[in-house]
């Protein structure tokens, strides 16, 4: 069911992001800031209604060895990136921080570079509220988020 509403979820984000000028043919850079977004948001909705197999999908292979080798420095013991984030998710701030994180994400600006992109975000309660950056590179063909 979780699986369903994300996946209802992201192609919702789709649909706006389309219907907001989100690409046309004429302007390439534009539906690549458009699919980047998409990634970054799919990600934090799939964390909000705790779907981790679609955020680790939606992770660069090393932004998941990171999360699984910093628990590991912490005495923690997991295999995948969805043991991790489980484990993660246990502690309530982390829960607290993330549903709010998808909640009142604003995007500010989408950088394009080839195959790597940065997008500036903000939310309440983030860093209060001040823009954060974070970078995605394309991975056969799907933009995929970095540590």
């Amino acid at each position: 069911m979780t699986t369903i509403r994300t996946v209802l979820a992201i192609a919702a984000i789709a649909a706006v992001l389309s219907s907001c000028g989100g690409g046309s043919p004429a302007d390439p850079a534009t539906g690549e800031r458009g699919a980047v977004e998409t990634v970054f948001r799919g990600y934090h909705e799939a964390l909000h209604v705790r779907d981790f197999t679609t955020a680790c999908s939606l992770n660069a292979p090393e932004k998941s060895a990171e999360l699984i080798e910093k628990l590991a420095a912490k005495g923690a013991t997991v295999s995948s990136c969805e043991e991790a984030l489980r484990m993660v998710f246990t502690l309530p701030q982390a829960a607290d921080s993330a549903d709010r994180i998808a909640t009142t994400l604003q995007v500010d600006d989408v950088t394009v570079d080839g195959d790597n992109a940065t997008i500036t975000w903000s939310a309440r309660g983030q860093s209060r509220g001040q823009p954060t950056t974070s970078a995605l590179r394309r991975i056969d063909d799907q933009w995929r988020l970095l540590p």
